[in-house]
Order: structure tokens, then sequence, then C-alpha cells
């Protein structure tokens, strides 16, 4: 049987469908760098990538590394003027929300899905006080983490480079380098 020298239909029409794809992220990343950082007070780094959508809103700072991706609809949220969320080159962000009352920084070529953060809990605990904001405590995710589906990381953490938290777990202390974490409370699975 003799090979082709024509790509077969199927393949033409995936690779086509694959560029124009691409153009496309292309495109509203540098409309999202246009809107946001260039006629906006944010930084994006360069070659943004935006598949699902990419919305900021509050009064604060956002800081894009450079080759940042957003797949599906990514929501970062800054509550004051002195808030600050910072996300490191090469990381993909899939349907990720971010809320930030102080400080958010995720390092360099991390993964984070359809994950939350939030370093406030934005109600008192006492039901007299409901309206009294605790003081947010600043989340840092250091480089090569992966937050899985569903993940929750709450205020005052540091997950440790290379890292990778399970689906569905709740981050509430530190989680040291390498280490595999998981759960309700998460607790260590193993080390990587």
């Amino acid at each position: 049987m003799v090979a082709s020298r024509f790509p077969r239909p199927n393949s033409m029409f995936s690779s086509a469908s694959h560029l124009v794809s691409a153009v496309m992220m292309r495109v509203r990343g540098q409309w999202c760098r246009l809107r946001y950082g260039v006629f906006g007070r944010h930084t994006i780094g360069k070659r943004l990538l935006v598949q699902g959508g990419l919305v900021i809103r509050g009064p604060g700072r956002i800081v894009l590394g450079d080759f940042v991706q957003c797949g599906t609809k990514v929501t970062l949220y800054t509550d004051r003027t002195d808030s600050l969320i910072a996300v490191g080159d090469h990381t993909f962000l899939n349907g990720s929300r971010v809320s930030c009352g102080k400080e958010v920084r995720i390092g360099a070529h991390c993964i984070l899905a359809d994950c939350r953060l939030s370093d406030s809990d934005y109600h008192g605990l006492d039901p007299e006080r409901r309206d009294e904001v605790p003081e947010p405590q600043p989340i840092h995710v250091e480089d090569r983490v992966w937050l899985t589906m569903a993940v929750i990381v709450l205020k005052g953490v540091t997950i440790g480079t290379g890292s990778t938290i399970t689906p569905a777990s709740v981050v509430v202390q530190d989680v040291p380098p390498r280490s595999l974490y998981g759960g309700n409370p998460a607790k260590l699975i193993r080390s990587l």
C-alpha cells in the first residue's frame, strides 16, 4: 500500500480547527492585555493566552507574568486598593477564582484547575458581629504547584514548591515542598 502525500480529510479539519483555536486564544489574550494592562492599572506579561475568558474586578492590582494561559473562565477579584494578585510565568489557570483582600501570590509553572483561593473570611464568626471583616492573611502558592479541581485554599496558607493537592480538598495549613495533600482538611498523603 502506498502512503498518500496528502493528509486525510479528518486530519486537515482537525489541524485547521487547532490553528483557529490557537489564533483566537492569542487574539483574546491581546484584547485582555490592552483592556486590563495598557488601558488599565494592571501589569500583563507577554503572550497571554485566553481561551474561555479572563475577568478582573476590584480596585487592587493584578500582575500576570509572561506566557500565562487561561483555559475556562478565570476570575481575579481584589477588595482594596492595596490588594495584590501576582501570577508567575508559564502558569496555567483553568476556571480558577481568586479573591484577594491583601495578597495572593502564585508562582511560576503552576497548574490551577477549577479551584478557589481566598485570603479573607469576609465575615466574623460571632453571629452578633458578622459585619466585622477579619484581617486578611496572604496566600503563597510556590513554583510548580498543581491545585486540582474543586480545591479550596484558605487564608494564611503557603503551598510549597512542587506540591500537588488532590481534588475537592480544603487547605487550611501550610503544605511542605514536594508533598501530596488531600482531604478536608487537607493532610499529607505522601512526599513526592
